[in-house]
C-alpha cells in the first residue's frame, strides 16, 4: 500500500509513504522495516539527501498545515536512520502558509519548494537564507539542472496555457523556452545539463481527449 518511494543515493536503503507514515526498508527482502515517526499525522513528498541515508526530507501536517521538514537521526551511536533508535524532525517553515514539493539540490545544500498558492521558493538546507524565486499563483512541475545553477519550471496563464521557462536559480529574471499556446510542463534535464525535455500536448487536436509527447530543447 506504498504510496510513494524515495532511494539513497546508494540504491541501499528505502523510505515508503504508506498510509501517511514514513517506513524505512532496505532493498534486501526480508530486513526489518521502522515506522520512524508514528503517529496520525499526514507524511509525504519523502526525498533523501544526496549522497546520504542520515536525512530524509518530506511535507508533514503537524503544525495544521503542510510544512516542509527534515527526518535526522536522534541516536548519537547510529546517524544511519534506518538503523538510529530515536528519529528528530526538523521544521524548515512556519507552519503558517501551506509549503508543498521539496526538492533537494544537486548538492544538498539547497531546497526548492512551493509556498502557499504557488511562491516558488528555494532556501538553505538547514532553513536559513529563505527566498522567493518567483512569484505565482500557478507554478506546475519544476526541476534543478544538474549543477543546481539553474531552475526550469511550468507554469499556466489565464488562458490555461502552460509552458516551460528557465531562470538563474539564484534568482533573476525567468526565459519561456517553450513558448507555445497549449500544455507543456514536466521539464526534466539530461545528466549534462545540456538538453531539457518536457511533456507537450501541441500536436493534441482532438478536445475530448489529452495525448502528449515528449519535446526536447538543445540548450
Amino acid at each position: 500500500d506504498a504510496g510513494e518511494v524515495a532511494v539513497s543515493s546508494d540504491g541501499e536503503e528505502y523510505a515508503l509513504a504508506v498510509d501517511g507514515e514514513i517506513v524505512l526498508v532496505n532493498k534486501e527482502l526480508g530486513g526489518r522495516a521502522v515506522v520512524a515517526v508514528p503517529g496520525p499525522w499526514l507524511e509525504q513528498s519523502l526525498s533523501f539527501r544526496p549522497g546520504s541515508a542520515d536525512t530524509l526530507l518530506f511535507v508533514g501536517d503537524r503544525d495544521g498545515e503542510d510544512t516542509v521538514c527534515l527526518l535526522v537521526s536522534d541516536d548519537e551511536e547510529e546517524p544511519m536512520l534506518r538503523a538510529a533508535r530515536a528519529y528528530r524532525i526538523v521544521t524548515l517553515t512556519d507552519g503558517k502558509t501551506p509549503c508543498t514539493d521539496p526538492q533537494w539540490s544537486p548538492e544538498g545544500d539547497r531546497i526548492l519548494y512551493t509556498r502557499g498558492n504557488g511562491d516558488l521558493r528555494v532556501m538553505d538546507a538547514d532553513g536559513k537564507n529563505d527566498d522567493t524565486l518567483f512569484e505565482s499563483w500557478n507554478i506546475g512541475d519544476y526541476a534543478w539542472s544538474p549543477d543546481g545553477h539553474w531552475i526550469a519550471f511550468s507554469r499556466s496563464d489565464r488562458n490555461y496555457n502552460s509552458d516551460i521557462f528557465i531562470m538563474p536559480s539564484t534568482g533573476g529574471d525567468e526565459v519561456n523556452v517553450t513558448r507555445h499556446p497549449d500544455y507543456d510542463e514536466g521539464p526534466v534535464w539530461s545528466a549534462d545539463g545540456r538538453v531539457l525535455a518536457w511533456s507537450t500536448a501541441r500536436h493534441d487536436h482532438d478536445p475530448n481527449s489529452r495525448t502528449f509527447d515528449v519535446y526536447a530543447l538543445y540548450l
